[in-house]
């Protein structure tokens, strides 16, 4: 069985689709002009979806999780992500998992770019 699609309610479509295409680099498939749904995808066959909703809430630790391979690239995105001015941009630190900061984005999702301990 293999995992098809997350789907996810924002407040903003149209700000979720920059932070996922321009911070994230997955590519959106859909329709630009849609502010109702966003269809986007990476380059592994993974699917999210963004659909509007005008107050969403998501319970405390419930985030999408990037994983990369190594530390360098754990740096990488966040001097990407602070680039692009995303002003609730946690610093990158390591516990016992790896590598690993945070990123609130749209209607406060939380997103972690991490990367395994070795």
């Amino acid at each position: 069985m293999t995992l098809n699609h997350l789907d996810l309610h924002v407040p903003d479509v149209a700000a979720a689709v920059a932070l996922f295409t321009r911070g994230f680099g997955l590519t959106l498939t859909s329709s630009p002009r849609s502010p109702a749904l966003a269809i986007l995808v990476d380059d592994v066959g993974f699917t999210l979806v963004l659909q509007r909703a005008d107050a969403p809430t998501y319970p405390d630790g419930v985030h999408v999780g990037f994983l990369v391979a190594t530390p360098a690239e754990v740096h990488a995105r966040h001097a990407h992500l602070a680039a692009l001015e995303q002003s609730e941009l946690g610093d990158v630190h390591q516990n016992g998992r790896g590598t690993l900061f945070y990123l609130r984005g749209p209607a406060g999702l939380l997103v972690e770019v991490s990367c395994r301990r070795a």
